[in-house]
């Protein structure tokens, strides 16, 4: 994620988050409490994790935020590198 910050600069993360980097990383561990156990140990088996695996909890929020801030899911997946599958 520091990558994708770093390229994209203060500004335009504003504009892709509505939030700059800071309060994305403190929205990010408030959000990783309510992650359990059991989701945990289900990433770990699954087997559709992709060719570079699971896809961590950081780029999932980074994701979600992208995409509900109406970002295009073509710009998301490159910028993340990810498939458009992943994106939905």
């Amino acid at each position: 994620m520091w990558e994708i910050f770093q390229e994209l600069g203060p500004t335009y993360v504003k504009q892709a988050y509505h939030m700059d980097e800071g309060s994305f990383y403190k929205l990010h561990k408030k959000l990783r409490k309510y992650k359990t156990k059991k989701q945990n140990q289900n990433n770990k088996k699954k087997k559709n994790s992709g060719k570079n695996g699971a896809i961590s909890t950081v780029l999932h929020l980074s994701v979600a935020i992208h995409y509900f801030a109406r970002g295009d899911p073509y710009d998301i997946l490159i910028a993340h590198g990810i498939s458009h599958k992943e994106v939905f």
